[in-house]
């Protein structure tokens, strides 16, 4: 999902619900990427994937917000974090992070969905990015 929050075009990975109506509706559990990070989320895409198949654990960092790419086994199975780190004792242990709840561990099957939707994402960013023209004439 793409949208803009705060003045800033965001990347959204996040969970989603399906109500009992049937309709998907995003959750809370989820983190919003900005669109420098989202583009270096794309420039790790090989080297996560190389680090799945040699059956390894690693960490990239996403721009200065403390967000990082990890691929590491949760519950039997490898998962690819993205994911929102912060600092809980910035003076006595300025070099600790510790992750929040702001983020997603996405399942290989997820993260190779994730792929297969990069370009879709990169071209609703482009199209959103366009200038929209409203004039009211047109409409009455």
């Amino acid at each position: 999902m793409v949208g803009e929050y705060a003045g800033e075009m965001r990347v959204n990975i996040r969970q989603h619900d399906i109500q009992t109506s049937g309709k998907v509706v995003p959750t809370k559990k989820g983190v919003a990427l900005l669109l420098p990070e989202w583009e270096e989320l794309k420039q790790h895409v090989t080297r996560v994937d190389q680090c799945i198949r040699d059956n390894g654990e690693n960490e990239w960092m996403l721009g200065s917000r403390n967000i990082r790419i990890t691929v590491n086994d949760f519950a039997g199975e490898k998962r690819v974090h993205v994911r929102q780190y912060f600092t809980p004792d910035p003076i006595h242990a300025p070099h600790t992070l510790v992750p929040t709840k702001r983020g997603a561990a996405l399942k290989l099957a997820e993260w190779d969905a994730l792929k297969q939707h990069m370009t879709a994402v990169d071209n609703a960013i482009k199209e959103l990015q366009q200038p929209c023209y409203y004039n009211p004439a047109d409409y009455y």
